[in-house]
């Protein structure tokens, strides 16, 4: 309720600034944003589809270069291109981003973080399971994400419980019990 009562007018989205890795610290200034404060992630919006329409935000967004957006995040990118810093900044509890969870490989991607990242991880309204895919997908085998748990547990709620996690076997079991930062340094070198 809260999100639906967000007063939009004017804005086509709202959304979470999103926290940039340093393999991505390029993309803002590549795709025209004048500071990296102005680039948002794409895992939770909330859409103002009346202002999106008027100002013809997905005709603007298909005549993007496709090969200009076609690595990293091409969805993400293409609406912060499109957007151009013109958006409401949502709390970051919304899209609670691995990052702003202690003990987690990406909290040290934040510099300092603020009080409001400090409060989205937490007590996240929505959290959103981003980063390296085998450790932060919580239906993956290798997954070490604080928040597993509580997507385990509302999965098996629902019709489709996961039984078993994706990903295990013997490469998998033996990866898990090495430590992250040694398979981080490994996995640099290739």
């Amino acid at each position: 309720l809260p999100l639906w009562q967000l007063d939009l007018s004017g804005l086509p989205l709202a959304a979470v600034q999103d926290v940039i890795s340093p393999a991505h610290a390029h993309v803002p200034a590549e795709i025209g944003l004048k500071r990296a404060e102005d680039y948002f992630n794409s895992g939770v919006l909330l859409m103002n589809l009346g202002e999106m329409r008027a100002t013809d935000f997905y005709g603007r967004m298909k005549a993007l270069d496709r090969k200009r957006y076609a690595a990293g995040f091409p969805d993400q990118i293409a609406l912060n291109a499109v957007a151009a810093g013109q958006w409401l900044r949502l709390h970051p509890k919304w899209n609670c981003m691995t990052p702003f969870i202690t003990g987690t490989e990406r909290f040290s991607d934040l510099q300092e973080h603020n009080v409001e990242q400090r409060q989205a991880g937490v007590s996240p309204c929505v959290v959103h399971f981003e980063g390296y895919w085998q450790r932060a997908k919580p239906w993956q085998y290798r997954c070490d994400h604080p928040y597993q748990w509580l997507y385990l547990h509302y999965r098996n709620l629902t019709p489709w419980p996961l039984r078993e996690p994706e990903g295990r076997n013997l490469k998998n079991m033996i990866a898990k019990r090495i430590p992250r930062g040694l398979l981080d340094f490994v996995a640099r070198w290739r």
